[in-house]
């Protein structure tokens, strides 16, 4: 599964938002909290954690705090994100930030409990090959927790992008249920997804844009158009998304935010085929003594 993204003009579009990203942050905030709750439900006692994309590194502390025997590793793509949550990071915590690509991680086979990600799968270029390197990083039932965006995102800034030209402007995010085969394919066990729809109001779209950008939420698509929009292309594109303008005298965005979790498979010398059956070998079947 690709997600055809030029992987230096992503690296950059993060690095540039490091400055502003935490003037932004409060809808990733609200949904990273949301996806610690979900640990209330865990029978979970971690002693290895690592957060995939971790920006400034608020969610990191959240984690250390919520399991204070735990160490905690956060990692992420852009340097200079990592070099904000390093001097945001408490003196003497458990907490360690590195700047790393999440399909190599700077770690041991079978050697974290919990990997935890936020928004952060809605960027990877392979979802396959992500999945099969966590897989790898987690210990036996060893937990994916993670959030991602659904193609419902943005429709609006999409719809009005679309009936101005056919160039690729807003990223085709990840349906639930190709994520979920993925998890399958790729030896996760007992995968659970569900779905919600956030929606954000801005009184004009300039906002709407600046908090975007400052998300590092640039259109970072291979295909994208290369050119720039002209001031009568742009003005086009305005009068397009105020059809969207509420009776409250405000414009809506969409976010449909996925939530999933699964689990690591156990180390039972087992394969996995192309269609994402199990197979044991006979010598690893022990045999039942009634």
């Amino acid at each position: 599964m690709n997600n055809p993204f030029e992987r230096k003009h992503l690296i950059r579009s993060f690095n540039s938002a490091a400055n502003t990203y935490a003037a932004a942050v409060a809808l990733p905030q609200e949904i990273g909290q949301r996806l610690i709750e979900r640990l209330d439900l865990m029978r979970l006692q971690p002693n290895h954690i690592l957060e995939l994309g971790c920006a400034t590194g608020y969610l990191s502390q959240q984690l250390a705090k919520r399991y204070p025997n735990a160490k905690v590793m956060g990692i992420d793509i852009a340097f200079k994100m990592v070099a904000h949550a390093k001097r945001q990071s408490r003196w003497l915590s458990h907490e360690r930030f590195i700047c790393a690509d999440a399909n190599n991680l700077p770690v041991a086979d079978h050697s974290i409990d919990l990997i935890f990600a936020n928004l952060t799968l809605a960027w990877c270029c392979n979802l396959d090959a992500l999945l099969h390197e966590l897989n790898r990083a987690l210990k036996p039932q060893g937990l994916l927790l993670f959030t991602t965006l659904g193609p419902d995102t943005l429709q609006e800034l999409r719809q009005s992008w679309a009936e101005l030209d056919r160039h690729q402007h807003i990223h085709p995010f990840m349906d639930m249920h190709d994520v979920g085969d993925s998890l399958v394919k790729n030896s996760f066990l007992d995968p659970v997804m569900d779905m919600e729809k956030l929606t954000v109001n801005y009184p004009q779209i300039a906002s709407l844009i600046k908090d975007l950008k400052a998300l590092g939420m640039h259109n970072c698509l291979t295909e994208r158009k290369k050119g720039l929009t002209t001031p009568r292309q742009w003005q086009t594109f305005i009068k397009n998304y105020e059809r969207y303008r509420t009776t409250a005298d405000l414009l809506p965005v969409t976010f449909e935010v996925l939530y999933g979790h699964a689990w690591s498979h156990e180390t039972t010398g087992s394969t996995t085929n192309n269609i994402g059956e199990v197979l044991i070998p006979v010598s690893k079947i022990k045999r039942k003594h009634i």
